[in-house]
């Protein structure tokens, strides 16, 4: 690349502040990955399992420059900018549409929205499909840009906080238009489920005690992801007008888009519960259960037995009872028949 093609550097503050951005959001995801791995149930959880696991290596390839000690060359090795152009543009049609596939999840596990006309549209969307999809978009675009730049290694350009292609450049508008549409697609469907779990809540109201937690979960990751979607989409569509530059601020907010990503599933259950918060506050509600003993459990908890039946030191033993009445009967009985044998002689010897 010739000396006069290449764009001034950001300064050393903002170069700084963007791949901090990058590394932590890496580090976020990775985090939330391990500890998701420790839940219960793993299955139930590997559409957002894959979030995190894309948004990490994409997040972390991206600052490429930065852990091989190049953010403050002008001119990097082609090598190191094929690998950030490659991670980039690709990932960023990963990230969307691991994103998309998410809210997707949550649609298809929400009961009020499998009840709309448009539900059955979407009955392929298991998690297998869920987690394919960001593959299947993202590895042809790897391919292609692959091939593009390899061969072509003239259109590389280190703008001023990362290396990428030079516009126009038709896999560039290819990648960054794909990422337009997933996160308008994300933008409508959690427009629309927002205004389906709004409706329901109302309609609950009075009728069914729902516990604040929940709604402060649904609310914040709701609103986190319109946050997202806005950003994207006004990011991409800059990128794709003429004329445009790269700004380093505007990339800044982009960058920080993986600590938004992290706090939008940092607040869920899961994530606390495998940190310990949610087993120290069931512990905690129920030491006094497990102090009850055994005797006052059944005195508090079972019926109680009849007096009657009960026997104790100052009661009769109605077994020997029952046993002395059946041998006086029995006596009563022989004593009976004998004096009926004994009749006829004696009323024979009067007669004589």
């Amino acid at each position: 690349m010739d000396g006069d093609s290449i764009p001034p550097l950001a300064s050393k503050s903002q170069l700084r502040a963007y791949y901090s951005l990058l590394v932590t959001g890496s580090a976020l995801h990775l985090f939330l990955f391990i500890f998701t791995l420790s839940s219960r149930n793993v299955k139930k959880h590997a559409v957002v399992l894959n979030f995190y696991f894309v948004f990490c290596v994409t997040l972390w390839m991206d600052a490429v420059l930065l852990w091989t000690g190049h953010i403050y060359d002008p001119d990097p090795p082609t090598g190191l900018e094929i690998t950030n152009a490659v991670s980039r543009l690709p990932g960023m049609v990963m990230n969307a549409s691991t994103t998309l596939m998410v809210v997707m999840k949550f649609w298809v596990s929400t009961n009020i929205a499998l009840s709309t006309r448009v539900s059955h549209y979407f009955y392929w969307a298991d998690s297998r499909v869920l987690v394919m999809i960001p593959y299947l978009l993202g590895i042809p675009f790897v391919i292609a840009f692959l091939v593009e730049t390899i061969t072509h290694s003239s259109i590389l350009i280190r703008t001023p906080l990362y290396a990428s292609i030079r516009p126009p450049n038709k896999l560039l508008y290819a990648s960054v238009s794909v990422s337009l549409v997933l996160m308008v697609l994300v933008l409508v469907v959690a427009v629309w489920l927002t205004f389906l779990l709004c409706r329901m809540r109302a309609a609950q109201r009075g009728l069914l005690q729902t516990s604040w937690t929940v709604n402060i979960q649904l609310a914040a990751r709701l609103l986190l992801f319109l946050f997202y979607s806005f950003i994207s989409i006004a990011l991409h569509i800059k990128t794709l007008a003429p004329g445009t530059h790269n700004e380093a601020r505007n990339e800044e907010l982009f960058g920080s888009i993986g600590i938004i990503a992290f706090a939008l599933f940092f607040i869920q259950a899961d994530i606390l519960e495998a940190l310990g918060m949610g087993v120290r506050l069931r512990r905690s509600s129920l030491p006094h259960i497990s102090q009850i003993k055994t005797e006052e459990l059944s005195q508090l908890h079972l019926p109680r037995k009849p007096e009657m039946c009960a026997k104790g030191s100052s009661d009769k033993d109605y077994s020997l009872i029952e046993s002395q009445s059946y041998s006086q009967s029995h006596s009563q009985s022989q004593s009976q028949s004998h004096r009926n044998l004994s009749l006829p002689s004696n009323q024979s010897q009067h007669i004589a």
